[in-house]
């Protein structure tokens, strides 16, 4: 056999050799792809299957978020957290559930009773619930408050709501000409429970006595008060005293009032 010959034959074998290694080594890469494929599919899927076991739920929190008016909010409100749909009762959580939440300035919170940074509604086997409960650090009157929970396990999820207060804690008053020489004093007392005091002007007011309210309310003294219960409307006349025997209608709030002509 020559040279070229014995040349030739090597080289041809040594090409066989490279292709089967990069056949070899295509084969290994598909195989290894599907593996991963499968992995990650099923990955996903088991993830997904649990995640459908997930559930929390509240009574005013959306995960789009939600918006409140809230009246006569008096000594704060409560909002339910759930450990279940609440659209489909069947459907619950098994497990701890992990949550924080914030909430906006000038406003304080408890779970339960408890304030923490962090809260768990632990794993039942039937539907439980937390309560949170929101209140203002001071005698807010109006404005808006946001609540964000979030979870943090099993899964992360948010849920959110801005509540609007638009009720007032202090009482409320109006005073009414009546067109007959009389002026109607109204109070709703809103929240508020306590002593409420009217003042008036001796030759322009006369407060009326037989109402056993104001008995012992004189005329002179332009001066009265009386204890009011909270969610309560009280109603007092008063005479139309003077030349001009009417009123101007007035609203407001507190619980010293002042009437005026």
């Amino acid at each position: 056999m020559s040279r070229n010959t014995s040349d030739k034959n090597k080289n041809r074998i040594f090409r066989n050799v490279i292709i089967v290694m990069l056949v070899a080594g295509l084969l290994a890469t598909l195989a290894l792809s599907g593996i991963m494929a499968k992995y990650t599919t099923e990955r996903k899927k088991s993830v997904e299957m649990k995640s459908k076991k997930f559930h929390f739920t509240s009574n005013y929190l959306e995960e789009d978020g939600a918006n409140y008016t809230v009246v006569d909010w008096g000594q704060g409100f409560d909002i339910e957290l759930f450990n279940y749909e609440k659209e489909n009762l069947a459907l619950m959580t098994n497990d701890d559930i992990t949550y924080t939440i914030s909430i906006s300035d000038d406003w304080i919170y408890t779970v339960d009773g408890k304030t923490s940074t962090s809260y768990t509604m632990e794993e039942s086997s039937t539907r439980t619930s937390d309560t949170i409960h929101v209140k203002p650090t001071n005698a807010i009157t109006q404005g808006s408050v946001t609540v964000t929970v979030t979870t943090t396990s099993p899964f992360e999820k948010t849920l959110s709501a801005t509540f609007t207060v638009s009720g007032k804690k202090s009482p409320e008053y109006t005073m009414e000409d009546q067109n007959d020489g009389t002026a109607l004093l109204t109070i709703k007392t809103n929240d508020y429970s306590g002593s409420v005091t009217i003042n008036w002007t001796e030759d322009e007011f006369t407060p009326d006595n037989t109402d056993g309210k104001m008995t012992e309310w004189l005329d002179s003294n332009e001066s009265g008060s009386m204890t009011v219960k909270k969610n309560t409307t009280y109603k007092l006349l008063f005479f139309i005293d003077g030349s001009s025997n009417s009123c101007s209608n007035v609203i407001g709030t507190g619980t010293n009032i002042t009437l005026t002509k």
